[in-house]
C-alpha cells in the first residue's frame, strides 16, 4: 500500500473535508516524490555524458536549488491534479451502487481528463532536464522553454510512448505470469 492510498483512506466524517485533505496530502506527497524524479534524470544525464552515475544523484534535489525544484514540481503537480480534478470529485461523490448508473457521465469526463493531463505532462516533460542542464534559471523560464521545444513535437513523444506500451504490457504479463507460479 502507497502512502498515497494510507493517507487518502483517512476519514473524518465529512465528504468534503475529506476530498480536500486527500487532496492535499496527495498534492504534498506527489510534489515530494516528483522531486526524486529529477534524481533519476540525473542518474540518466550523468550517463549519458559518460560521467559516473551514483544513488547520490537520487537527491540531487534535495542538495542542490532545493527550492527551485519544490517550485517548479509543485507547480507542474498541481497542473496535473487539476486537470484530474473534475472526475476525482465525480468519482468521489458518487455513492456507492450509482457507479454503473453514472457511468455514461464519468466515462467522458474521465476521457476528457485524461486528455488535459496528458497534454499537460508532455507539455512539460522535459522540464526535469532543463532543470539539470540549466540550474541558473528560474523555474518559470524552465516551463516556458519546456512548452517551446515541446510545442510542435507533443503527438511525436506521445507516439514514441505508444511504441513502448507492448514492452510494458510484455513485462507486466511475464510479472504476472512468475508470480502465479511461485505462489
Amino acid at each position: 500500500m502507497s502512502m498515497n492510498q494510507i493517507f487518502t483512506n483517512i476519514s473524518i466524517g465529512n465528504k468534503e473535508v475529506d476530498l480536500v485533505i486527500s487532496l492535499v496530502v496527495r498534492f504534498v506527497t506527489s510534489t515530494f516524490g516528483s522531486l526524486f524524479g529529477i534524481g533519476l534524470a540525473s542518474v540518466f544525464l550523468n550517463l549519458q555524458y559518460g560521467q559516473p552515475a551514483a544513488i547520490r544523484n537520487l537527491f540531487y534535489c534535495f542538495s542542490e536549488n532545493a527550492d527551485k525544484s519544490v517550485r517548479m514540481r509543485a507547480f507542474l503537480t498541481a497542473g496535473e491534479m487539476l486537470c484530474l480534478l473534475p472526475v476525482q470529485i465525480l468519482i468521489y461523490f458518487t455513492k456507492e451502487g450509482q457507479t454503473l448508473a453514472r457511468l455514461p457521465l464519468i466515462l467522458p469526463v474521465g476521457a476528457v481528463c485524461f486528455l488535459l493531463y496528458e497534454l499537460w505532462t508532455l507539455t512539460f516533460s522535459l522540464a526535469n532536464y532543463l532543470f539539470l542542464d540549466f540550474p541558473e534559471m528560474e523555474p518559470s523560464r524552465i516551463l516556458r522553454a519546456s512548452r517551446q521545444i515541446m510545442a510542435g513535437n507533443r503527438i511525436r513523444l506521445f507516439l514514441l510512448i505508444l511504441r513502448s506500451l507492448p514492452l510494458h504490457l510484455l513485462g507486466i504479463y511475464h510479472n504476472l505470469n512468475y508470480s502465479v507460479r511461485t505462489t
